[in-house]
């Protein structure tokens, strides 16, 4: 659709907590893969939006990291799951979870050729032009 704006009923600090946690665990699948490839690796994380016919919203959140493996994208919006050893808590992505879902979306995660990709659904009003 082409949209003027796109409006989300709920808190908007809780919203961008949502991006900047998925952001966070890009940044960290990227700076992984740097120590794999050498400093020269130039890592991505791309953020594409769209709304359907039906006003949902798909937030694609994707990166050129380490990738992720089905077993660990199955797992990983679920209390105290964590890669990150002694670094994390395996709050961050639940915490996001219990956000989207207050706000009536969806969010998973898969692995893709080239990293990871988190997608974001969620139910929107728009301004059309």
């Amino acid at each position: 659709k082409n949209c003027d704006k796109i409006k989300l009923f709920g808190c908007l600090n809780d919203f961008k907590q949502v991006i900047m946690n998925v952001a966070a665990n890009s940044k960290d699948a990227i700076v992984a893969k740097r120590k794999m490839n050498g400093e020269n690796f130039e890592g991505k994380i791309t953020i594409e939006v769209s709304v359907d016919e039906e006003n949902i919203a798909e937030i694609n959140i994707s990166d050129n990291g380490i990738g992720i493996t089905e077993d660990v994208a199955a797992k990983m919006f679920t209390r105290y799951f964590t890669t990150k050893a002694d670094a994390g808590t395996g709050l961050g992505l639940y915490i996001s979870r219990i956000i989207i879902d207050k706000l009536g979306g969806s969010i998973i995660c898969c692995g893709w050729e080239k990293g990871a990709v988190v997608k974001i659904k969620l139910p929107v009003s728009i301004n059309e032009n």
